[in-house]
């Protein structure tokens, strides 16, 4: 991919975009082509992941209101529309990981050795493709002993031909990497490139700032390292429309969480049996995620990135526009989906206006 850390990437999503393009290399080959064909690549790639957003929400909730609004988050946050034509395997990635997570529910609902085999092959591409979606393979074996619980032994038969399917696929990739760097997942090549710029240092700021730049790069942020957001901090105009932009989200944000807490008091009302395990795999997967997050930020780069957060673009799009239709309020529950897709077609209208002004 050309930049620091990224030549020890697990290849699938690289090698079959290149073999895609190959094909491609047949009609055209003058490189604007070539990378127009590769941001319609990623743009597909994200349609699919929005598609299996909806599948798992659909699963989870029965009100067509919330449904459309969980989709309209997930189709129309800025930081994701700007990522989903970026040429990278992190859209791939986020792709394998709603799709485990999708399976899993699928798993939940309905044991078979189809969805198992599905479930191994998912696991083994996924291992091959990017390091984010290990998370979502970890809640693997949370999903099938919640499903079988308190019987959990049950549980390992399909972990079983889920692991022997995926380590068919993956095995050879964790040799190489031990042959060469030493581990199994190719952690030390990433540290020994991220070591020029030293460990992160913890300050008094550290967290603050961790927590703050990744909320605003999880909703508005563009550019190769994020530098772009709506508002500047080089002016005043931009520094008063910087905190007005941000001040909005965080109380939009926080009205979300506190309708979440009024929503817990009701949820076994909410959700059957089967629609409470799911929701629970996908905290589960949510709560790793978050701590491989804050694990690589403590011990190996300061990335206050928000879309490394995206394998769980369905866990987290739920979860936001959950707590803004529990708030119980009359005009939010009748109007849910055209006031998130108002709202958030201005903050895209902001985001393409700021990035006009950056190139101008």
């Amino acid at each position: 991919e050309g930049r620091r850390g990224e030549y020890f990437q697990p290849p699938f999503y690289h090698a079959m975009a290149a073999l895609m393009l190959g094909l491609f290399n047949n009609f055209a080959t003058d490189t604007i082509s070539e990378v127009v064909f590769l941001r319609i690549l990623s743009s597909i790639v994200s349609m699919l992941t929005l598609y299996f957003v909806y599948r798992i929400a659909s699963v989870l909730f029965n009100d067509k209101k919330l449904i459309a609004g969980i989709i309209i988050f997930s189709a129309l946050l800025p930081s994701q529309i700007n990522i989903n034509s970026t040429i990278t395997n992190a859209n791939f990635g986020d792709l394998i990981s709603t799709f485990i997570i999708f399976m899993m529910a699928k798993s939940i609902e309905k044991g078979s050795i189809k969805n198992t085999v599905i479930l191994g092959i998912a696991a083994g591409i996924g291992l091959i493709t990017r390091l984010s979606i290990i998370p979502a393979i970890i809640s693997i074996p949370f999903a099938f002993s919640i499903k079988y619980y308190p019987n959990i032994r049950k549980a390992a038969k399909p972990l079983m031909i889920i692991a022997a399917i995926a380590l068919v696929i993956s095995g050879w990739h964790f040799a190489r990497n031990f042959s060469l760097y030493g581990d199994f997942l190719g952690v030390n090549a990433m540290r020994m490139d991220y070591a020029a710029g030293g460990k992160p240092v913890i300050d008094a700021l550290y967290f603050p700032r961790l927590i703050g730049w990744t909320f605003i790069t999880f909703w508005t942020s563009f550019g190769v390292t994020n530098g772009i957001f709506i508002g500047s901090l080089g002016s005043a105009a931009g520094i008063i429309i910087f905190a007005a932009t941000y001040l909005i989200l965080g109380i939009i944000s926080l009205l979300s969480f506190y309708g979440l807490v009024k929503f817990i008091k009701k949820y076994k009302k909410v959700f059957n049996k089967t629609q409470k395990k799911i929701f629970a795999v996908m905290l589960i997967h949510l709560f790793i995620l978050l701590l491989f997050f804050m694990s690589f930020n403590l011990r190996e780069d300061f990335q206050p990135q928000g879309r490394l957060l995206y394998p769980a673009i369905a866990a987290l799009s739920s979860l936001f526009v959950l707590g803004i239709y529990s708030l119980d309020i009359r005009i939010i529950k009748e109007k849910l989906p055209h006031l998130l897709f108002l709202f958030l077609l201005a903050l895209d209208a902001a985001s393409i206006i700021t990035i006009l002004m950056h190139f101008a």
